[in-house]
């Protein structure tokens, strides 16, 4: 699975890197709801596809994390549901990486990193504003 391609011809198809605006022009349901220490899951209810985002998040760049990882479960793997319970966002299952790779891919161009050679991980995470936890799933 070529996950570079797939977010690629995404952005290329949706002219965007927002993971909100991919999911609405592809028609998936996003709500918000208190979801407790759950960040995040995507379903499929009566062939909807839909994504839920703990409203609770304040963070902005955690959210985007967060809707990106589970756009990448929508699209990689679309007839399976997830459900993200505390400290699986960065799990190790097989799924879980993809879908982090996924949200990597989408939100950290390969032009931040281009652009700054010279720059370590933690001083990328600053300049993205995301975590080097991301990073690591970053594929040049």
């Amino acid at each position: 699975m070529d996950i570079k391609k797939t977010v690629k011809e995404l952005v290329d198809r949706y002219q965007t890197f927002d993971p909100f605006e991919i999911a609405d022009q592809m028609g998936i349901l996003v709500q918000k709801h208190p979801l407790g220490r759950i960040g995040g899951y995507y379903m499929i209810y009566s062939g909807i596809k839909c994504i839920c985002i703990n409203s609770d998040i304040d963070d902005s760049k955690l959210e985007n994390t967060i809707m990106a990882h589970e756009l990448g479960h929508a699209i990689l793997h679309a007839d399976t549901e997830f459900m993200f319970f505390k400290g699986t966002l960065f799990s190790e299952s097989k799924y879980e990486k993809q879908a982090n790779c996924f949200a990597a891919e989408l939100l950290i161009p390969d032009s931040i990193i281009y652009d700054n050679p010279d720059l370590k991980k933690s001083q990328l995470a600053v300049l993205t504003g995301y975590t080097e936890k991301l990073l690591d799933y970053k594929r040049l």
